[in-house]
């Protein structure tokens, strides 16, 4: 992981997970579900706490605070374990040959694993008020810019929760509002 975290484990984190070589497959629900559910799977597990994200094509971004007793290596290790199984998975399913070799070359030259899927993680520790407000509008505008402009409204697209913050509608996994708890936070 880069970033080494802040020592205090229910610190706030602004973390971003990348595909490896930013290769895009988050297109459609088909392959985005394994990670949307696994990201509300470490919240009703009570290890977590979410409270925005964005699934883009080839990455995600996530603000979270961490409730359990692992750390924020541990956990986004795991959750880049589990996720990537799925999709490797499903890859397999559709006969997706190519981004099968893609993600086993990747992989080439590991002992521990047959494809590398995801990048190391990124978890910057959010402190401040104003860094949390660029977070949150980095995440929640991230659709709307280029390369990508997928909507000029950003809280039409599906995989994010900004129709919360914008509209009060709860994005297709739930969130927490950041703006009841930010002040226990730091």
């Amino acid at each position: 992981m880069k970033y080494k975290p802040f020592p205090i484990e229910t610190r706030l984190y602004f973390v971003t997970s990348v595909l490896s070589r930013h290769k895009p497959i988050f297109h459609n629900d088909y392959f985005s579900l394994p990670v949307l559910r696994a990201l509300d799977y470490y919240v009703q597990r009570g290890e977590w706490l979410l409270f925005a994200f964005c699934l883009m094509p080839n990455h995600l971004h996530a603000l979270l605070q961490m409730t359990g007793v692992n750390t924020i290596q541990k956990q986004m290790g795991d959750f880049h374990k589990w996720t990537a199984h799925k999709i490797v998975e499903l890859l397999k399913q559709s006969e997706d040959k190519t981004s099968l070799s893609f993600f086993r070359e990747m992989a080439s030259g590991s002992s521990d694993r047959s494809h590398l899927v995801w990048d190391d993680a990124i978890a910057k520790p959010v402190f401040t008020e104003r860094y949390l407000t660029e977070v949150m509008e980095y995440i929640h505008n991230n659709p709307c810019k280029a390369p990508w402009n997928f909507e000029k409204d950003r809280s039409e697209y599906r995989y994010s929760s900004a129709k919360f913050y914008d509209r009060g509608e709860m994005p297709v996994i739930p969130v927490e509002d950041i703006r009841q708890h930010w002040f226990s936070l730091v």
